[in-house]
């Protein structure tokens, strides 16, 4: 399925286990409850695709361009995002502990009581994104841009894993934490 072309199509509860979808062009497909662990997603077009509940553990997402897709509740432990595009995407309860989110672009992603525990997210743009609830325990934050994010409720923070990210008088913390501001 390597540079398939099936954007809308319905793949709702399907079995893609460790399927090749690199460069697919999926956009707004849906996968609804679908197993991709350990999929070939790398470079896939995603955006706006309906994938609440999909089962990505371990799925290779690198550079995905999954805009504005629905990725609530999805489990993805372990699953490698870096440099991929996640703005405006929800990922509400989502499961990315572990994870490789290094370089990724989420501005303005909804990560609403996900779980980002021991996530990578080195240099990652987070800019106006909702992280509150959120479980950030052990997550890497190093050069990571918070610039009018909501971390409101966020757990597992402390001083030093925010101490080389960055924010603005917009970004919301919890209570006791700051940010240094980023540059321009």
């Amino acid at each position: 399925l390597e540079r398939a072309e099936a954007p809308g199509a319905d793949f709702s509860g399907a079995r893609l286990r460790g399927a090749d979808l690199e460069k697919a062009d999926l956009a707004e497909a849906r996968f609804l409850d679908a197993d991709l662990r350990d999929a070939d997603l790398m470079e896939a077009g995603l955006s706006r695709a309906a994938m609440a509940d999909a089962d990505l553990r371990g799925a290779l997402m690198r550079r995905v361009a999954a805009a504005g897709a629905d990725l609530s509740a999805a489990r993805m432990r372990g699953v490698d995002l870096e440099r991929g595009d996640l703005a405006g995407a929800r990922l509400d309860g989502a499961d990315l502990s572990e994870g490789d989110l290094d370089r990724v672009t989420a501005d303005g992603a909804s990560f609403r009581g996900a779980d980002l525990s021991d996530a990578r997210l080195t240099s990652a743009s987070l800019r106006r994104a909702d992280l509150s609830g959120a479980r950030l325990g052990g997550a890497l934050l190093r050069r990571t841009d918070l610039s009018g994010a909501d971390l409101t409720g966020a757990s597992g923070l402390t001083p030093g894993d925010l101490a080389t990210a960055c924010g603005d008088a917009a970004t919301r913390l919890p209570e006791g934490l700051s940010l240094a501001p980023c540059g321009d």
